[in-house]
């Protein structure tokens, strides 16, 4: 209980610094569009005065992000605290404490009704799993389904498994049905398996590649997201079925390199609902020096240019997709997400064959501007985004931004996809990329980084 008490006062000083930062980035953003307009009209300088300007008001900036940033440490140092003190704590005192924080996370907002989630389920004793159990019986917030559905599932609660093939992995909300999808694949039950294919008839876009996945690793089998392949062998395989065990991470990953779908430099999503952001920064004129070989003279941006065009080639006609640009600055190529077709793909090729290298490298910008496009929101509640999957693509450190540091921009996207569930896939081009950032960026939202 003094843990949430701490973890609640810290949330609450986050909550007023994180109030405090937009008229910042605006500020941050005035002097980045400028040094992109100089850059460009220039071939790529920009002012001094604009320079120092823009200086100024990143180091303004920094101290909210870097204050933010240990904030958030605190935070999460008092949920894990506090979980493991749960658990070690005697019945008679566990029941107490359940209930305290149990009325607690009902009143929290702005973000502590989820860590005072994750606090409870980090006890993962078997009261606490009772009440975990009963919560997610009775909840109907879809963020907070999905983050019981998550504890429940790291704990191995195998009870889990009838509830989430009755109930979840129907739900109206697609990230409670993609969480479902997770956790069955994680607890390995064998019911989980003609559930699972069931379920495939009915869904479509990157939950149909989810439940996919998840046949394929539950079972080691290659049926991709063919529902009828999947039901004849399981018709033939059930009576003696068992579980295989869980292949490793890299096995994952290229399995997931190897499958079939829209493809963006050899990673593969079923998705139809695509955010590209990618990266225009000067450096992109730099030789591509692909590990097979390189293809002569091209460069980063050629290869992005003509893996992009590829990939929009792929997108099915009636699919919700974006294009952002960015290098000193970021613009997204029309406003909104727009819908697939014959004269938006022609449109969106012509576009991608226009683009010119010049200017920083801005990954913060871009991701702040990504998670605005898809319209997601901080908060307790989910926030039901217009985009499903990110393909993040850059060939160096970031260099310009509100902060360039890398494991701010991994905290900023961690917090702001904690509501919505966007898988994020990373590209690196070229020997300068920044492999930490990228694959921490891949591997906390659920995605897939390729060097190049």
């Amino acid at each position: 209980e003094g843990c949430q008490e701490l973890v609640a006062g810290v949330n609450g000083m986050r909550v007023r610094l994180r109030r405090a930062l937009p008229p910042l980035e605006r500020e941050v953003r005035k002097f980045q569009q400028r040094m992109q307009q100089e850059q460009e009209a220039s071939g790529g300088s920009h002012s001094g005065g604009t320079q120092a300007q823009y200086a100024a008001a990143v180091r303004e900036a920094a101290v909210v992000v870097n204050a933010l940033q240990r904030l958030s440490f605190l935070i999460d140092a008092g949920v894990e605290a506090g979980g493991s003190a749960l658990a070690r704590e005697p019945d008679e005192m566990l029941t107490q404490s359940l209930v305290k924080l149990m009325r607690a996370q009902r009143r929290a907002d702005d973000g502590l009704r989820g860590q005072t989630l994750k606090m409870i389920a980090l006890g993962a004793v078997p009261a606490v799993l009772d009440a975990l159990q009963e919560l997610l019986a009775e909840e109907r917030e879809p963020l907070a389904r999905a983050q019981l559905i998550d504890g429940l599932a790291r704990a191995g609660d195998e009870r889990l498994v009838p509830v989430l093939i009755a109930t979840h992995l129907v739900d109206e909300s697609w990230h409670v049905r993609a969480r479902a999808v997770a956790a069955l694949e994680h607890l390995r039950h064998p019911d989980g398996v003609p559930a699972l294919i069931a379920r495939l008839e009915h869904e479509d876009g990157r939950l149909m590649g989810d439940i996919a996945a998840a046949l394929r690793s539950l079972t080691h089998q290659r049926f991709a997201a063919r529902h009828e392949l999947w039901s004849r062998w399981w018709s033939d395989e059930a009576a003696s079925f068992e579980v295989p065990a869980a292949k490793t991470a890299e096995e994952l990953v290229n399995e997931r390199l190897e499958s079939v779908g829209l493809s963006f430099f050899g990673i593969t999503t079923s998705s139809e609902r695509v955010l590209y952001i990618i990266d225009v920064s000067g450096s992109m004129l730099e030789p591509m020096h692909l590990r097979t070989g390189g293809q002569g003279g091209e460069t980063r941006l050629d290869a992005a240019q003509r893996e992009l065009i590829r990939s929009l080639g792929q997108l099915p006609d009636g699919a919700s997709f974006n294009i952002i640009t960015y290098a000193s600055d970021m613009e997204p190529w029309l406003g909104g997400m727009l819908t697939m077709d014959e004269e938006t793909r022609t449109e969106a090729i012509a576009f991608v064959e226009g683009l010119v290298a010049v200017g920083g490298t801005n990954i913060h910008g871009c991701l702040q501007l990504g998670f605005e496009l898809a319209e997601v929101e901080l908060g307790d509640e989910w926030s039901d985004p217009q985009v499903d999957t990110f393909f993040l693509l850059t060939d160096g450190m970031a260099s310009i931004g509100v902060t360039i540091n890398q494991d701010q921009i991994l905290d900023f996207a961690a917090e702001m996809n904690e509501s919505a569930g966007i898988v994020i896939h990373t590209i690196g081009l070229g020997h300068e990329q920044d492999a930490y950032l990228l694959r921490g960026l891949a591997e906390q939202n659920g995605g897939t980084y390729a060097a190049r």
